[in-house]
């Protein structure tokens, strides 16, 4: 796979990782690996691998990532295969209903939105900003 793909997913869990550390007690490394069939993630505590979960990629993916579509699936399964998981809650939780928000790609941008009414509520890796009382853009 191209190096291309490489930055993209890096760039993504870092994205994704800036979210976890900004709002749970989560302390986890989380990067990326390549595989044969595609991308997947891999949790370390204390530099020893605890989890991963992976996803195959289209072939379109391979050849040109999308950072966007990157990040929505490592998001995706960072969010439901180890968050979750560890904190057996929603994560992230909508501002305004008790479910989890959804990663999705809105108008170019990786970002959590609700994903009963579709408001983006912050871009993916700025999840703190909502904590700290500067709300994202809803709609």
């Amino acid at each position: 796979m191209s190096a291309d793909l490489e930055e993209v997913a890096a760039g993504a869990c870092a994205r994704v990782r800036r979210d976890v550390l900004a709002t749970t007690r989560l302390t986890d490394d989380i990067v990326p690996r390549l595989t044969p069939e595609g991308i997947e993630y891999v949790v370390t505590r204390l530099g020893v691998p605890i989890g991963s979960r992976g996803v195959a990629l289209r072939d379109e993916d391979r050849i040109s990532p999308s950072a966007g579509a990157i990040t929505v699936l490592l998001a995706d399964l960072i969010q439901h295969y180890y968050v979750i998981d560890e904190l057996w809650e929603a994560w992230p939780k909508c501002p305004a209903h008790e479910h989890p928000l959804e990663a999705a790609v809105v108008k170019n941008e990786a970002v959590w939105r609700c994903p009963a009414d579709g408001s983006a509520w912050a871009p993916i890796g700025e999840l703190g900003s909502l904590r700290s009382g500067r709300s994202g853009e809803r709609g």
